[in-house]
Order: structure tokens, then C-alpha cells, then sequence
């Protein structure tokens, strides 16, 4: 997950088959919107193919929410909330 200053964050998440990337509140997946999905097994069958897409990733999301707010986010990547990281979240 990577937070930013303005009370949203990128949130990763693996499930099932595939790798999402969604723009979520601080704390919370309720109202989650979907950015981006990868298929999980190409990800890591392929060496720093998941580093590139994660880099790639952010950096849209933040050239995005800088396109709307005019502020550029910095990204601060840490582990998600305990209750979302059942499973492979």
C-alpha cells in the first residue's frame, strides 16, 4: 500500500488470480475504485516484472491525482491494515 497527504492511498491487493491496484480512503476499501490489474503469475514469472508494473502504477496514480488536485503526492509505501491482508490481500 502507498499513502499519501491526502487521506487516499494505491492499495495492492492479490486476489485469485490476479494483482489489483485500487485508489482507496485511508483505513478503508469501502468505496475502493479499481486502477489497475495484472494477471498474478505473469508478475512473478517473470524477474522484476512486479517491481516495474508497482512503479509504473504509481507513478500514473500520482501524475493522476496531481492532474486534479495540482499537488504532487508523495508516496509513502507501507504494509496495509491488518484486516486486509487476509489471504493474499
Amino acid at each position: 500500500m502507498s499513502k499519501t497527504a491526502l487521506g487516499a492511498r494505491l492499495a495492492f491487493r492479490h486476489e485469485g488470480e490476479f494483482v489489483h491496484a485500487y485508489h482507496a480512503q485511508v483505513g478503508t476499501m469501502e468505496d475502493a475504485v479499481l486502477i489497475s490489474s495484472f494477471r498474478h503469475s505473469v508478475l512473478v514469472n517473470q524477474p522484476g516484472l512486479f517491481d516495474k508494473w508497482k512503479a509504473i502504477v504509481s507513478e500514473s496514480y500520482a501524475q493522476a491525482i496531481e492532474n486534479v488536485t495540482g499537488i504532487r503526492p508523495d508516496l509513502i509505501e507501507e504494509e496495509g491494515p491488518e484486516h486486509e491482508r487476509g489471504g493474499h490481500a
